[in-house]
C-alpha cells in the first residue's frame, strides 16, 4: 500500500480533531460503534506513524493516537 493515502487520512484527522470536541454525552446505542472507532484510528494513526520519516509529523500523529485511546477508555469508563 502506497503510504500518501494513509498519511492524507491520519492528517485529516489531526485537523478535524482539532477543530471539532468530542461531545460530552454520547448516545449508549452509538457508544458501542463510537468506542471501536477510536481504537481503530488510534491504531491506523500509530500505523502511518511508523512510515512517516517527519519527526514533529511522527510526534504529531502519535499523540493523536493517545488521544483516541484516552476517548476510548473514557467512554467505557462512562459505560460502566
Amino acid at each position: 500500500m502506497h503510504p500518501l493515502p494513509a498519511i492524507n487520512r491520519a492528517l485529516k484527522t489531526l485537523f478535524y480533531s482539532q477543530a471539532h470536541a468530542t461531545p460530552e454525552k454520547v448516545d449508549p446505542v452509538r457508544q458501542g460503534e463510537i468506542t471501536p472507532a477510536y481504537v481503530r484510528e488510534a491504531a491506523h494513526l500509530r500505523a502511518v506513524a511508523e512510515n512517516v520519516t517527519n519527526g514533529p509529523l511522527r510526534a504529531r500523529l502519535l499523540e493523536e493516537a493517545e488521544r483516541q485511546e484516552r476517548l476510548s477508555e473514557q467512554l467505557k469508563k462512562d459505560e460502566a
